[in-house]
């Protein structure tokens, strides 16, 4: 999409991207999606050691989201 010329059409352009945004935000279910490698996951008692999905999911719940 080209960028608008005049004030207006930035207007209509963000009122329009506002509305698409809140229409997702009703259709979603989840917060947050996760994708990670099971490869890459830490076996348990490495947690501290390496970056940990299973560390961030618990927070995530813990902190309210749907994950």
């Amino acid at each position: 999409m080209m960028p608008p010329d005049n004030g207006m059409d930035f207007d209509m352009q963000l009122e329009r991207a506002l509305h698409n945004l809140d229409s997702l935000r009703s259709e979603m279910t989840y917060d947050v999606f996760m994708l990670y490698c099971s490869r890459n996951i830490p076996q348990i008692g490495e947690d501290g050691k390496k970056f940990s999905p299973r560390r961030i999911y618990d927070d995530l719940k813990k902190n309210g989201f749907k994950v």
